[in-house]
């Protein structure tokens, strides 16, 4: 008995040890099967969406707020005392218009001194020049004559800048803003003083900060539609696009004109504008679908026509809470929606065709 139940657990052992060897169990993988995604011999499977690019207008929603056209601050360039204001402020002035007059003392007695003086150095460089042709006068008199004259010259030009000077007159059309200066108030040419702030009120300007990102899809000349704080509805257009970025916010300074013909819109006051940039073409992705490279690169994983995962950066466009417009991709791709993050570029994948 008892050398027969040794026989029966040899016989039992001999069977489990040919069905371990065959491999029955646990079937070995065939050499090239091996998929360099998993240990399982198996190519991972991922959802796809195909995506077509398509012409994309952004319309950029920013906050800004107006600005004169133009601003200039009235200084003195002669010395003197305030004799009048000629405006009120708030008025609007024609170019050429006189603002503020300084009292004239004896500017016009200088000027006259200096025109009598000019005439007398005039004739006396013509009577050197003749007698010098005739030798009796020497090339050294001559000389002086002439330099007598040059100065006589720059005091007559001098004492009519000053006159003209001591009255302060509009740049341009706009509107006087404010003075700096009363009547009989004491101004000097070297003190740099301000008399007067000058604005010019149409055209008006919007002011708003561009992201770096959308800087590429600025055009001057494009309409904008502006809301002003009181809900007023008006168009402009793109004037001026900054070519520098701040240093500190890395926008990009853009003005927009519009026209104020009434000076019924003031400087300083709020506005929102719908700023259109340049047309581009872009895919609409979810924003699942958005990822992180190995070198940190937020971009987006897509499957070629080998079923290889390739990653390209993303030029984003416009985003919002469900999708992302990105640029800079081929025409057609097929986006990796769902198992972007277990797959590499350079991964052979399964690619399972998104259901609308």
């Amino acid at each position: 008995m008892k050398k027969s139940s040794y026989i029966i657990s040899a016989f039992i052992l001999l069977i489990l040890t040919v069905w371990f060897g065959s491999g029955f169990l646990f079937p070995s993988t065939p050499e090239g099967e091996k998929d360099q995604n998993t240990d399982y011999g198996k190519l991972f499977s991922v959802q796809v969406k195909t995506s077509e690019a398509v012409p994309h207008i952004l319309n950029l929603e920013l906050n800004g707020k107006t600005e004169a056209g133009r601003k200039v601050i009235i200084r003195a360039e002669t010395d003197g005392t305030v004799q009048n204001r000629h405006v009120t402020e708030g008025d609007f002035v024609k170019e050429g218009q006189k603002l503020i007059t300084l009292k004239l003392e004896d500017r016009k007695e200088k000027l006259q001194s200096a025109k009598a003086l000019l005439s007398q150095r005039e004739l006396e460089y013509t009577a050197a020049r003749k007698l010098a042709k005739k030798n009796y006068r020497s090339k050294t008199s001559l000389a002086k004559s002439l330099a007598d004259l040059e100065k006589a010259r720059a005091d007559y030009k001098k004492a009519q800048i000053d006159l003209n000077n001591s009255v302060m007159k509009a740049p341009f059309n706009g509107i006087l803003n404010k003075y700096d200066v009363e009547i009989g108030g004491i101004v000097s040419e070297f003190s740099n003083t301000p008399l007067a702030t000058f604005v010019e009120l149409d055209p008006l300007l919007i002011v708003v900060y561009v992201e770096e990102r959308h800087y590429k899809y600025l055009e001057k000349g494009k309409n904008v539609d502006v809301v002003l704080a009181d809900g007023t509805k008006i168009q402009g257009v793109i004037s001026y696009i900054s070519t520098v970025a701040d240093p500190n916010t890395h926008t990009f300074r853009v003005e927009i004109k519009i026209y104020n013909p009434g000076f019924e819109i003031p400087a300083g006051i709020s506005a929102s504008v719908k700023l259109p940039l340049k047309e581009s073409v872009a895919h609409k992705v979810p924003s699942s679908s958005l990822t992180l490279s190995d070198e940190g690169v937020y971009g987006i994983k897509t499957v070629n026509e080998a079923n290889i995962v390739e990653f390209y950066p993303a030029e984003m466009v416009e985003s919002s809470s469900d999708c992302l417009w990105i640029a800079g991709l081929p025409d057609s791709i097929r986006i990796i929606t769902v198992g972007h993050e277990f797959v590499k570029e350079g991964n052979t994948v399964v690619p399972v065709e998104m259901n609308e």
